[in-house]
Order: structure tokens, then C-alpha cells, then sequence
């Protein structure tokens, strides 16, 4: 679960990253709503005194990732030369910051993960949620696939 969940957030982080310039002010509002989502669902989960809390923390984040996955997929297509760490602007460092001091936040929460990880319910929201996560990448794959068949 540990591994999900770094690799998702770094996942989150590259994209996000890749998305913030001043060149690329169109995708501002996509950068908010990503960053917004992800620090809303870490204090979700720190809140979280049970199994629900957490089922609820996982089930909101997943149904923003789906909502704002869209618009990360067409910056993404929009900007392919920015999947590429080392062309990222120097204008990035500061949500790079951002990101890393997030990352390091939601690790601090896999212990209370952990302690609800049997839980039905936590386990079928982890489901929801690794399968919202997985989608980033899934229907960009799909795009791609489609796109050379019409080619």
C-alpha cells in the first residue's frame, strides 16, 4: 500500500510540475485544483479517527483525481516536452517545495492507513482509490494507443 501511494503521489507531483510556467498560464487552474485536492485530502486523513474517516478521505481524493484527470491528460498532451524532469523551468521549484512537504505529510499517515487496512470498507475505498489514481495514467495510454490506430 506504501508503494501505491508514494508512487501515486509522485505520479501527481511530476504531472503537477510538469504543468506550472509562465508559459503555460493555461494550466494555472489545473495546478490549483490538483494541489487544493491533494492537501485537502491529507488533512481529511489526519483528521480521520476511524475507519470511516478514512474511507471518507479516500473516496473524496479519488473522486477529485477522477474530476481534474481530464484536465491533467490534455496539459499534459498540450505540453509533452515537460514529462522530462530536467527541462522543468526554474519557476517550478517552489511548487516542487510544495510537493516534496506534501509527499512527506502523507507518508507520516501510513501508519493510520495501516491500522484500518482490514477494514472492508477501507479496503474497497483503497480499491476506488488506486483504481482514480491508476486512471492518470490508463486513459493517457489509451489516448496514445488511439491516436496512432487513427494515424
Amino acid at each position: 500500500m506504501k508503494k501505491i501511494i508514494l508512487i501515486s503521489i509522485m505520479t501527481i507531483s511530476l504531472m503537477g510540475m510538469s504543468l506550472f510556467s509562465a508559459d503555460y498560464k493555461d494550466a494555472v487552474p489545473v495546478l490549483k485544483v490538483m494541489t487544493t485536492s491533494l492537501e485537502e485530502f491529507i488533512l481529511s486523513m489526519e483528521k480521520a479517527e476511524d475507519a470511516k474517516g478514512i474511507v471518507s478521505a479516500l473516496d473524496n481524493y479519488s473522486k477529485a483525481v477522477v474530476e481534474f484527470a481530464p484536465d491533467v491528460r490534455k496539459m499534459m498532451k498540450k505540453y509533452p516536452e515537460l514529462k522530462d524532469e530536467t527541462t522543468h523551468p526554474e519557476l517550478l521549484k517552489p511548487f516542487t517545495k510544495k510537493m516534496e512537504d506534501l509527499a512527506k505529510k502523507l507518508m507520516k499517515l501510513f501508519g493510520k492507513m495501516a491500522k484500518y487496512g482490514d477494514d472492508p470498507e477501507v479496503k474497497e475505498a483503497n480499491k476506488r482509490w488506486q483504481k482514480a489514481m491508476s486512471s492518470l495514467k490508463e486513459k493517457e495510454k489509451k489516448e496514445e494507443e488511439t491516436k496512432e490506430k487513427e494515424e
